[in-house]
């Protein structure tokens, strides 16, 4: 996926993607899975039931990769480097929400970019 171990992107480095970058995951923000929790706790009989929480779209590494230099302020000369795909990466991810929408109630609220621009903004905040 992505390599960012060093802190390349805050660093107006390059950074590395594994494979050609148009593999996809479903990532939502940390506020979603909470929110889901507390709708679990909240719901009567929910014993023994499994679901998936998620944002409910995908986003592929590329985009993922120019959100966040989007969202760093990374100068947009600074292209990503492409490395080999790592063996058993799953090509695509998209969770099924339906169960959880149905059963609790839970619609995701933050997306993808907005996650992300919190999360910027957080550690600007913190770390300077």
């Amino acid at each position: 996926m992505v390599s960012d171990s060093s802190g390349n992107l805050r660093e107006d480095k390059e950074v590395t993607i594994f494979g050609d970058g148009e593999q996809s995951r479903d990532f939502t923000c940390v506020e979603n899975i909470v929110e889901a929790n507390l709708l679990t706790i909240r719901a009567e009989r929910m014993t023994d039931e499994v679901f998936n929480i998620a944002y409910g779209e995908q986003l592929t590494v590329n985009e993922l990769a120019r959100l966040l230099s989007e969202t760093i302020g990374v100068p947009s000369e600074l292209k990503p480097q492409f490395a080999p795909a790592r063996p058993g990466d799953v090509r695509h991810s998209l969770a099924d929400i339906s169960k959880a929408r149905t059963l609790l109630g839970y619609y995701p609220k933050i997306t993808a970019r907005e996650g992300f621009e919190r999360t910027v903004k957080w550690y600007k905040l913190k770390l300077g």
